[in-house]
This record gives C-alpha cells, sequence and structure tokens, in this order.
C-alpha cells in the first residue's frame, strides 16, 4: 500500500507501511477530512495517536504544526516501521513512541494535556461487548489528558457499534459521525 503525507512540511514524502495483513494504515481522505476540521487547532498542539500503526496520522499532525505527537502502538514489529519512519523525518525530538499495550500505556502518560486524540483500534476491539473503546474514551473523559478545547476522533469499521451519541461524558461532548467507505470517522469534544 502506498501512503504519504497529504499536507503541510512533509506533503508529498512517503511513509513506510506495515506489512502484516491486520494493519489498516487510516485512508487518505479520512486523514485529509480530520486535519481539515481540526485545521485551527493543529498549530502548535499536542497529539495522542492510539494504535498508531504506521505513525500517519501523529506524523501528518507534524507536518501541519503540531508541537508533538505521542504514539501508542502495541504491535513490535508494527511499532518497529513506526520508528523508521520517525526517524526518516529526523522528528526523534518532537515525538515519543511507547510499544504497549494502548489501555495500559495511556494510564502512564503523565505529560501536559493533549489538545487532538486520534484512536484507531482493530475494527474488532470495537464491537466486543463492553467495548474497551468505550472504556478508553471515559477515561479520557475524566481525566487530565485532554486541553480544555480537546478534540478526540476515533475510527471504527461501518456501520458502526460504539454508538457514541447515547454514552454519557463528563467533560466529552459527542459531535458527529461520517462514513469513509467501510469505515466510520466519530468526533467528540470538550465542552
Amino acid at each position: 500500500m502506498s501512503l504519504a503525507i497529504i499536507g503541510g512540511e512533509f506533503k508529498g514524502r512517503p511513509l513506510k507501511s506495515p506489512q502484516e495483513s491486520f494493519t489498516k494504515p487510516t485512508l487518505s481522505l479520512m486523514r485529509k477530512s480530520v486535519f481539515d476540521i481540526c485545521q485551527s487547532y493543529i498549530e502548535n498542539s499536542r497529539f495522542l495517536d492510539l494504535f498508531a500503526c504506521s505513525g500517519a496520522m501523529g506524523i501528518e499532525a507534524i507536518s501541519r504544526g503540531a508541537l508533538h505527537a505521542t504514539f501508542i502502538e502495541n504491535d513490535r514489529k508494527t511499532s518497529k516501521v513506526l520508528l523508521e519512519n520517525i526517524k526518516s523525518f529526523n522528528l526523534e525530538k518532537k515525538t515519543d513512541l511507547l510499544t504497549a499495550d494502548v489501555f495500559k500505556a495511556i494510564l502512564t502518560l503523565k505529560k501536559d494535556p493533549y489538545d487532538i486524540v486520534y484512536i484507531d483500534p482493530p475494527y474488532p476491539i470495537s464491537k466486543e461487548p463492553n467495548s474497551p473503546v468505550l472504556s478508553l474514551l471515559h477515561f479520557l473523559d475524566t481525566s487530565n489528558l485532554l486541553s480544555s478545547s480537546g478534540l478526540v476522533f476515533v475510527e471504527e469499521g461501518a456501520p458502526g457499534s460504539l454508538h457514541l451519541e447515547k454514552q454519557t461524558f463528563h467533560r466529552l461532548q459527542y459531535k458527529n459521525s461520517r462514513k469513509f467507505g467501510a469505515a466510520l470517522l466519530h468526533q467528540l469534544l470538550v465542552k
């Protein structure tokens, strides 16, 4: 699969993509939509890329002006490809990479709050009863990991099973969902 940065300083530069069949880098159309939505938030922001795969979302964020990106990816082979991408863009000083289970690693984050969070789990995870993705969102909602103007994006397979519009959050507010081929993109924001 051909994967490249679609905007900003690194526009057009290729990214390595993991070869394993279980990985699914975010479609460029969806990536474009995410960054169109948050274009007024991206400058000097802190970006959290969960289930990061190739790192395309976080590297795209830095390309468009983000100050820092933190990547969490559990699979060691995929994380190795992500690290190669970070190094090929000389982004070691602007990034942190945690090779660990997202649901455990997120508990260890203690830096400044994040302005934009992108959550793109393997699609079967969002379909599990009592989905761990919902638990992750509720954790973000009650933690100090989100800035006061934070945006959260969640990707899942269509037709979707998270039903975020029915969830009750303390700080987060469901905004909308958009369909991109076989995927849904949900947007939430801090009230």
